[in-house]
């Protein structure tokens, strides 16, 4: 009985999507699991990349605030989030609603001089680095949204690849990602 019930629970846990999915899932490195599917390949870049591209622009010393839906730069390496990826996991006082609306202004905002003037003034607190995906004309970042009562809703910001002057910032494009640091 002991058997059968093991290995109905190991037969259970390795057929799960989940554990298919973080055996598919590329490390820090960019490598993959020794265990992955034939069919899986590492996204680029790797968190290792990215975080080489954010340490080599940053000049301060504290940690810099990233805006990114990287989750695997904040899991691995020591930055802070402006913004949380899911409102459900941000602290109340960190006015995940608010920032929202004020990401959605600068998104907006008319011209890359008041675009980075903007980062300067702002209740929130510091934004030092953008790690945005590569949409063409247009570097987004995903988050969940509270849609309540029925959870969340999946949200993408769309900021002008233009905003990101290169008087105001240090940016590199590494394919699916570029990475923007303020001067």
């Amino acid at each position: 009985l002991v058997l059968f019930a093991t290995q109905g629970f190991a037969g259970g846990v390795l057929d799960d999507r989940l554990t298919t999915r973080a055996h598919a899932t590329a490390l820090p490195d960019g490598s993959l699991p020794p265990y992955h599917p034939a069919d899986a390949r590492a996204p680029e870049p790797a968190a290792a990349d990215l975080h080489r591209a954010l340490t080599e622009r940053w000049p301060g010393e504290r940690h810099p605030v990233l805006l990114s839906d990287r989750v695997d730069l904040f899991v691995f390496y020591p930055y802070h989030g402006f913004l949380q990826w899911n409102a459900h996991y941000a602290h109340p006082a960190s006015r995940f609603a608010q920032r929202v609306d004020w990401l959605r202004r600068l998104a907006a905002s008319p011209d890359p001089a008041a675009f980075a003037a903007a980062l300067g003034r702002h209740p929130y607190g510091p934004l030092d680095a953008f790690v945005l995906r590569d949409e063409g004309e247009a570097l987004t970042v995903s988050f969940d949204e509270d849609n309540f009562p029925n959870g969340t809703r999946r949200t993408t910001l769309r900021f002008p690849r233009t905003l990101f002057d290169p008087t105001a910032f240090d940016v590199v494009d590494l394919g699916e990602v570029v990475v923007a640091v303020r001067h």
